[in-house]
């Protein structure tokens, strides 16, 4: 995740870590840029994806998958309801990834 240095202690920021570490089992790994939101302090995130904006540009599944469980748990978390998260965290699981698309 690209987390500009500002808002790394931001409430939204540890909410997110906290539901990439329920679905990877290990903490995420933020770095600072500016090249994505021309300096403006926002939170990128998103699956795996190769040659962005290109010709040929694809995204990985299965990543897509990991993402949408993560935003799932973030949702929760967020809103504060929890009674979810146990089935979320196993959701998906032992799927195979389907390729790139």
């Amino acid at each position: 995740m690209n987390v500009d240095v500002a808002v790394a202690d931001e409430p939204v920021v540890q909410v997110l870590s906290r539901a990439y570490a329920r679905v990877h089992g290990k903490g995420l790994a933020m770095e600072a840029t500016t090249t994505t939101t021309d300096g403006i302090p926002a939170v990128c995130f998103g699956p795996r994806a190769e040659r962005i904006h290109g010709i040929d540009e694809r995204v990985s599944l299965s990543s897509m998958v990991e993402c949408a469980r993560v935003l799932a748990h973030f949702v929760l978390d967020w809103c504060e309801d929890t009674s979810s998260g146990g089935a979320l965290a196993h959701a998906g699981q032992g799927g195979e990834e389907h390729g790139h698309r």
